[in-house]
């Protein structure tokens, strides 16, 4: 088993370890999920803070490794998932018009797959190409993509998408204490502006991601298959 310096085994460093709990709180969270917003909120509260913090904490520890950023990446689609599925699954429950219903499931389903197939495609074509996932000759392409990938700016970006999901979770529950206190606060307006503006950029993050990496994965296609036709 691979070991850092230190000689402790890589799947037991410290932000690894987070993982395996934040996988943990996910899974406990889902029998609340339909009837208790607020435990299953905090469960997953808990593992977005896990992941929030277990990046900084490789680095301060010098326990970078591939498996725990791969961790990291899956325990957060993982969350990400589960919340979205809650959403669709109380919508379809409780939407009783089909038109509205269908709309209601196709805009979450889409929220869904930008964020899984995009990350999928980023994480494939930098194993492939051995670079950075915002890497492409387009230049001003990849500066945004390089910004939209600072950690504040990313963790305010995705924090911003996450609560867009949640405002729409605690919707269905109108009388829950904590759906009340978010509704009545004078600055919800602003608020839903701001979750608003987070989801739409990381969507278009998230899609410009899967653009230039299925570019990339094409490139390296096309590559291949120029080369195996000179060597013919």
């Amino acid at each position: 088993m691979s070991k850092s310096t230190g000689g402790i085994p890589i799947p037991l460093f410290v932000p690894n370890v987070l993982g395996y709990i934040r996988f943990l709180t996910i899974l406990a969270s889902w029998p609340f999920a339909m009837t208790d917003p607020q435990t299953f909120l905090a469960l997953y509260a808990t593992s977005y803070l896990l992941g929030a913090i277990d990046g900084p904490l490789a680095k301060l520890l010098n326990q970078q490794s591939f498996f725990g950023t791969q961790l990291d990446i899956l325990m957060s689609r993982f969350a990400t998932s589960s919340l979205i599925f809650a959403v669709l699954k109380l919508g379809l429950a409780v939407i009783k018009d089909e038109w509205e219903r269908m709309k209601f499931a196709f805009f979450f389903a889409t929220v869904f797959l930008s964020d899984f197939v995009s990350y999928w495609f980023q994480v494939y074509s930098s194993y492939l190409l051995d670079e950075e996932s915002h890497v492409t000759p387009v230049k001003i392409v990849q500066t945004i993509l390089w910004i939209l990938k600072l950690p504040g700016i990313a963790l305010a970006m995705n924090a911003m998408a996450e609560l867009y999901v949640v405002d729409h979770y605690l919707a269905f529950f109108p009388n829950h204490p904590l759906q009340v206190k978010l509704v009545t606060c004078e600055c919800y307006g602003m608020f839903v502006t701001a979750v608003k503006a987070g989801l739409a950029l990381k969507v278009g993050h998230n899609v410009a991601h899967l653009l230039v990496s299925a570019v990339r994965i094409v490139k390296l296609d096309v590559n291949q298959k120029n080369a195996e036709l000179k060597r013919q």
